[in-house]
């Protein structure tokens, strides 16, 4: 976990020479959250449900959470 996303975000565009406004970072960090973003359609491969790769309700993200990887 990133413990500040909004200052990591904002040094990162710093680093780039990147003028970002508050309401941009703001928007990343909510775009990049991990609930946002495993739901994000072109993260989660649910296209490849239409061509029969994924099946329907898969995910390619799991939970999240750490140690997770013990319930598979």
């Amino acid at each position: 976990w990133v413990k500040n996303p909004f200052e990591s975000i904002a040094n990162l565009a710093k680093f780039l020479n990147k003028d970002l406004t508050k309401g941009q970072i703001e928007e990343l960090v909510s775009f990049v959250s991990f609930k946002n973003f495993r739901n994000y359609r072109g993260n989660n491969f649910s296209i490849f449900v239409g061509i029969g790769i994924f099946e329907e309700n898969m995910n390619f993200f799991r939970k999240g959470q750490i140690g997770q990887w013990y319930s598979y």
